[in-house]
């Protein structure tokens, strides 16, 4: 096994052979940064201005895919196309022109030859230069670089040859940028319809690619789940009104249509919740936003803290008597004028009834709801003990090794 000096050696000259190689192809731009992402400039990628002066930039971007949009357009372009955006002001930049003496310059506007006794200059982003002998050709480039894409430029190279995207001007500056593109049902990963993918939304034809098309998409998933919680509000107000509703005697047909209204209900009500989880599918960040403040809203406005106050058991509205209704006694009391003294007489004879469970006075029906193994006959003669008239509504339905038989209804 070698040991560890020598590999230490061997990983040096590795390192020094990786870093000459890199030298020899990849000449810095002695020490110059590019204006564009303030990577190190190279002396192989540059925009040159007429009368030769040069402004370095990286290699970054080939520029090869440019027409896919800005983004993969290369820096010497994107200089060259819009200087002023990498302008900064001139204390960034030093003041003397180190150039003048070493370097002959020339104006980019009119040629005349630059000094150190007549340059004036143009400060761009990380340091670089360009050089004016007069104020006046400064001002002029200035005014028009502003409104003149590549404006003085001569050449734009990248690695000694000219750009793919010389002279090309971007898309997303000569027109406006799609509100999005294209269509999906899903997305991978949350993410924004903005400026990328468009949403497909529940059908083929509905494509959210404008503004306005996503907007009313927002504010329909908004109202998605408050209809819902109104919908299951107003299913179980229809049953406790079928079941406050009901008559001593009725036929089974009746029975079933009242089954058939409240299935129907049950239906719409799964199929909007069914269309909420489609939404959350698609991953789109605005319209799950737009789901979850809806749950909210629709939260506040039909489950309210009244309902979840603990109350005594003779004025909450039970809620299991709708979860088996066919298997409780229900009883007609008449006379019964209030809750607290009336309904809390009839609730406490009943509860001391062998077998009895649960028991709810509704007021607003005059009936009494009792669940549990006690018999109808039991359950009359207490209420009759309190002196008030009772009939029989409904008697459970008993359970035999044959199946459920048919409750009987007593006038």
């Amino acid at each position: 096994m070698p040991s560890l000096p020598i590999i230490l050696m061997f990983l040096t000259i590795a390192v020094h052979a990786h870093v000459h190689g890199m030298d020899d192809t990849m000449a810095m731009g002695n020490g110059k940064r590019c204006p564009v992402c303030n990577m190190m400039a190279e002396d192989a990628w540059y925009v040159q201005m007429r009368h030769g002066q040069k402004l370095l930039t990286c290699s970054m971007t080939s520029g090869d895919n440019y027409a896919t949009g800005i983004h993969a357009f290369s820096h010497p372009a994107l200089l060259g196309f819009k200087m002023n955006s990498y302008l900064t002001t001139v204390d960034k930049c030093e003041s003397a022109c180190t150039e003048c003496n070493t370097t002959k310059l020339l104006d980019p506007v009119s040629g005349v030859t630059v000094d150190s006794s007549n340059a004036h200059f143009l400060c761009f982003s990380r340091g670089q230069k360009l050089y004016f002998a007069s104020k006046t050709t400064q001002d002029a480039f200035v005014a028009a670089m502003s409104t003149q894409p590549y404006y003085g430029v001569e050449q734009v190279v990248c690695g000694d040859k000219a750009c793919p995207d010389a002279f090309q001007v971007p898309m997303s500056m000569t027109v406006n940028e799609p509100f999005c593109t294209g269509a999906t049902v899903m997305f991978s990963g949350f993410q924004s319809t903005v400026h990328g993918t468009c949403v497909k939304l529940f059908f083929q034809s509905w494509v959210l690619d404008t503004p306005f098309k996503y907007f009313t998409a927002f504010v329909g998933v908004f109202a998605l789940p408050i209809m819902n919680e109104c919908l299951v509000n107003f299913r179980e107000s229809v049953r406790v009104a079928f079941l406050a509703s009901r008559p001593q005697r009725y036929s089974g047909l009746r029975k079933r249509g009242r089954k058939i209204v409240l299935s129907l209900l049950y239906m719409v009500q799964m199929t909007l919740a069914y269309l909420a989880m489609l939404v959350v599918m698609i991953y789109d960040t605005g319209l799950f936003f737009a789901l979850i403040l809806g749950f909210g809203c629709g939260y506040v406005l039909y489950k309210s803290e009244k309902n979840l106050t603990i109350k005594s058991s003779a004025t909450v509205r039970a809620p299991w008597r709708f979860e088996n209704s066919d298997y409780l006694t229900i009883l007609s009391v008449d006379g019964m004028m209030c809750t607290h003294n009336c309904g809390s007489t009839v609730q406490n004879a009943l509860e001391q009834v062998h077998g009895v469970e649960k028991v709810f006075v509704s007021l607003d029906d005059k009936c009494v709801y009792v669940s549990g193994a006690a018999s109808p006959k039991s359950l009359l003669q207490a209420v009759e003990d309190c002196g008030f008239a009772v009939k029989l509504i409904q008697s459970p339905k008993i359970e035999t090794q044959y199946g459920s038989s048919t409750p009987l209804h007593l006038a």
